[in-house]
């Protein structure tokens, strides 16, 4: 990326294309910046830039002209140059964040709205567990503002103060050991909607792909309203048969319904989740945890548990639809290693201790705290700053620990960039060095996916030393590009 006064060029890391979506993307990018900049777009023209297809357009406001532009390639680039003209920065930097957005919602959709229906064979058809009553006061805590998460917080407080006094903070600490050995059910019980088994292995996805101009209609008066009737019929047709729904069933029935079928495309998709879990723990030498499915859209998975023997494994049903099966096998080995590790046991122990130390210290010293303005605030900041910075080792050493079992390295990376895009481009304006910073357990993802990239060309050794001189390797570069 080159920043001058008037030019400002980038490559887009973190949305990779097929050949065959060049076009697709260069049609999806010239139709929202005409729906954006409308009559002030002075030219437009599709041509090829090197042999790669390119667009380019000049789009103008008063007196002032930009130049945008854009190339299909692998991973796609885009340059905006300020022609000339009172307003022609202000447009430049109004253009740049427009066409990030349009980057950021290709990398996501492709383009098209998704509508998926997902189901479990020979297990019940229910809402997904975030409509349930149990979900949402779960989720208000976990979730949610963070004012109900520090008001649940006092009250617990309150409750143990007025029992154990000054043995508060140790009886906390205490409270949670039964809540980690039981973690999996609370996750299975919070979160799941299905438990899959060596008899239920398969996860079914139905995605229908509509014109995104079109998607926010449909979703209002179809797909959502009609969303569990639809879903059982796909349901019903599949035990029927005995196999996966087909094309032609799910045109039939979106024509039953009245729905129009033009340019609307359908993706099915059968997964063995219960297989490459198997597979991968396999591989890890571990045993097949609690395999819990969550309906929900966002892609991620976790993995809880102290004992080997009773760990459970989140999946979510976003991860599945976002990834390919590889990439898919990738993360699991991820937090496959987590439990390898014990890391859950880990990270509470270094939060215990975190905890307790804190407690000790401004018990000892209350008299200065007391003295010094924001001293107390200062040292949290800085305490719970260290805990997460300490805790990202953790996460570095996870994948790592996961390239190297399943030597799909790139695959991981792959798999980082497509459930991390958002992250990405935060990184991007923000700096590495906050993201280093964050009260997150994970360290920046650009960082893992150059990590990632190097695995397989360099030696790794012990993951932990590897994970954790690496990490202050890149810490120290950030805080050097940020402050020296």
């Amino acid at each position: 990326m080159g920043m001058g006064t008037t030019v400002y060029e980038r490559q887009v890391e973190y949305l990779e294309l097929k050949p065959e979506l060049f076009d697709s993307y260069l049609d999806f990018v010239e139709k929202t910046l005409k729906s954006i900049y409308t009559n002030r777009i002075k030219f437009s023209l599709r041509s090829t830039y090197g042999d790669k297809p390119a667009l380019s357009l000049v789009i103008g406001v008063g007196d002032s002209e930009v130049e945008v532009l854009v190339v299909a390639d692998r991973n796609p680039s885009y340059r905006v140059v300020a022609l000339f003209g009172s307003q022609a920065f202000s447009l430049l930097n109004n253009i740049v964040q427009t066409i990030e957005g349009i980057n950021l919602l290709y990398s996501e959709t492709e383009g098209r709205g998704v509508v998926y229906f997902v189901f479990v064979p020979k297990m019940k058809i229910t809402p997904p567990k975030y409509e349930s009553l149990a979900y949402k006061i779960f989720g208000r805590f976990l979730f949610g503002n963070l004012v109900f998460l520090f008001a649940f917080s006092l009250i617990i407080f309150s409750i143990f103060w007025f029992i154990f006094k000054e043995w508060t903070p140790v009886a906390l600490v205490l409270f949670q050991v039964p809540i980690l050995l039981i973690a999996h059910k609370i996750l299975e019980y919070s979160l799941g909607d299905w438990v899959l088994s060596p008899s239920n292995r398969h996860v079914y996805l139905v995605g229908i792909k509509v014109p995104l101009e079109r998607y926010n209609e449909l979703l209002t008066k179809f797909f959502y309203p009609k969303r569990f009737e639809f879903k059982r019929k796909i349901y019903e047709e599949t035990i029927r048969t005995g196999v996966e729904p087909s094309e032609s069933y799910i045109r039939e029935l979106l024509a039953e319904y009245g729905l129009p079928l033009e340019d609307v495309s359908i993706v099915i998709k059968s997964i063995d989740v219960y297989g490459m879990v198997k597979k991968v723990f396999s591989r890890m030498n571990l045993p097949v945890p609690r395999i819990i499915v969550s309906n929900i859209i966002l892609p991620n998975a976790a993995a809880t548990g102290v004992l080997h023997s009773f760990c459970g494994l989140l999946i979510t049903t976003g991860l599945l639809t976002k990834l390919d099966e590889e990439e898919i096998e990738a993360v699991l080995a991820h937090e496959a290693s987590h439990i390898r590790y014990r890391d859950p046991l880990i990270l509470f122990i270094l939060s215990s201790i975190e905890y307790l130390t804190r407690i000790a210290i401004v018990y000892t010293f209350w008299h200065v705290f007391i003295t010094v303005p924001f001293l107390e605030l200062i040292y949290l900041y800085f305490s719970i700053t260290l805990l997460f910075f300490v805790s990202k080792f953790v996460e570095a050493r996870a994948d790592i620990d996961a390239a190297v079992a399943l030597r799909k390295s790139q695959k991981l990376a792959s798999a980082l960039k497509k459930i991390g895009s958002r992250r990405i481009l935060r990184e991007m304006k923000s700096g590495r060095l906050s993201a280093w910073l964050m009260w997150d357990n994970h360290p920046p993802i650009t960082f893992r996916i150059e990590l990632l990239k190097r695995i397989g060309i360099e030696s790794v050794g012990n993951p932990w030393t590897y994970a954790m001189k690496e990490c202050l390797k890149d810490f120290a570069r950030a805080f050097s590009r940020s402050y020296l």
